[in-house]
C-alpha cells in the first residue's frame, strides 16, 4: 500500500566529537571584517550535505502516485540556507543536490557512497530527502521513493530505510543529520564594530564541540499526514523559519537542535489545525543510542547578531 504522502521528514542527529574554535588565518575561514561566517576553517572537519527533492513522479500503472508540490523547493531553500558563510557555513562544493529526473535510485547511493568514501571522523554529513515514501502494510519495512520507481519491486528500485540507516551509521563521521520528510514519518522506524559576532561563532564552536547524542525528530505520527502548500511542506517552512532564527528562544544567537525541535513542535500542530482537514504534530525521539551530553547548534541567529552590533 503506498501512502499518497505529502512528504517524509524525519530528523536523526548524532553528533559527538571535536570541533574547533577559531582558525588562524584568513586562507582558514578568519571572520572578515563586518560580517560573521561559519566555515571549513572555523570547525575541525569538513561538513558535507546530498539533498534530494523529487515533486515530478512518473505516473504507474499499478499505484496511485501523485505529484508533489513543494519538495524540490524544499531541497533547495535547505541547501541555500546550508551554503550560508552567515547560518550553516557549508562549502558549496560539498552540497550536492539532485532533483526530479536526477534522484535516480542509482545517482542516490552512488553520491552517498562517494561522500561516504571522503568522510573523516571529525566530519559531518546531512542526508535530505523530500518526496514520497511507502510502508509496506504486511511488514515493518519502510521505503524512500527514487524518481526511477517500480512499485511492483520496492525491494531492488527503492531505497530500504533499513538498509540506509546502516549505511550511513556505518560512516566515519561522527555527526549525522539525516532528514526525511512524508506523511506516516513515525512509520520510518561576523566581526562588527563590538566583536559581538565573533563571540557568537566562538559560542557556536564551544557548543558544537561540546555536545553529543543522536535524535530524531520525525514530521508526523505514523497515522498523520505531512502537509504541504504550494511554496513548501509545513513542516519544512517551519523548520526553516526555526534555524533562521525563530527557534532561539533564549536569544543567545544560536539556533540549537532543542530548539528547533520545541519550535516546530509548537508552531506545526496549530498552523494544521487551522489550515488542513487534520492536525500534524511532528514528534521528536531520543531512542537511537549514544550518549546524549549538552545542545546540539545547528546555525547562527544573524538577527540577534545584528541586533546587538
Amino acid at each position: 500500500m503506498l501512502f499518497n504522502v505529502v512528504k517524509i521528514l524525519l530528523i536523526i542527529l548524532i553528533f559527538s566529537a571535536n570541533a574547533q574554535t577559531f582558525a588562524q588565518t584568513s586562507e582558514k575561514g578568519m571572520i572578515p571584517k563586518g560580517d560573521v561566517a561559519l566555515s571549513n576553517g572555523l570547525i575541525q572537519g569538513t561538513r558535507w550535505a546530498l539533498l534530494i527533492g523529487i515533486t515530478d513522479y512518473p505516473s504507474s500503472a499499478t499505484f496511485d502516485v501523485q505529484k508533489l508540490k513543494a519538495s524540490v523547493k524544499d531541497a533547495q531553500a535547505l541547501a541555500d540556507l546550508l551554503k550560508d558563510p552567515q547560518r550553516g557555513g557549508f562549502e558549496s562544493g560539498q552540497v550536492s543536490v539532485l532533483t526530479n529526473e536526477k534522484a535516480t535510485r542509482r545517482n542516490i547511493l552512488i553520491n552517498l557512497n562517494e561522500i561516504a568514501k571522503k568522510v573523516a571522523k571529525d566530519d559531518m554529513f546531512v542526508f535530505f530527502f523530500s518526496g514520497h515514501g511507502y510502508y509496506s502494510g504486511g511488514g515493518d519495512t519502510t521505503y524512500l521513493i527514487p524518481y526511477d520507481y517500480d512499485m511492483s519491486d520496492p525491494e531492488t528500485t527503492c531505497i530500504n530505510f533499513d538498509d540506509l540507516s546502516s549505511k550511513i551509521q556505518k560512516m566515519e563521521a561522527s555527526k549525522v543529520l539525516m532528514i526525511l520528510d512524508a506523511c506516516h514519518a513515525g512509520g520510518v522506524k561576523p566581526k562588527g564594530a563590538r566583536d559581538v559576532g565573533a563571540s557568537v561563532v566562538t559560542k557556536y564552536c564551544e557548543a558544537f564541540k561540546s555536545a553529543s547524542g543522536r535524535y530524531m525528530l520525525l514530521s508526523s505520527d505514523e497515522s498523520e499526514i505531512s502537509w504541504e502548500t504550494e511554496e513548501s511542506g509545513v513542516f519544512t517552512r517551519f523548520l526553516l523559519d526555526g534555524l533562521n532564527g525563530k527557534a532561539d528562544k533564549n536569544e543567545d544567537g544560536i539556533v540549537t537542535f532543542m530548539e528547533t525541535a520545541n519550535y516546530v513542535e509548537n508552531t506545526v500542530p496549530d498552523y494544521t489545525r487551522r489550515n488542513f482537514p487534520r492536525e500534524q504534530k511532528p514528534t521528536r525521539r531520543g531512542d537511537l543510542g549514544g550518549a546524549q551530553r549538552g545542545d546540539i547548534p545547528l546555525a547562527i541567529n544573524m538577527y540577534v547578531v545584528n541586533r546587538l552590533r
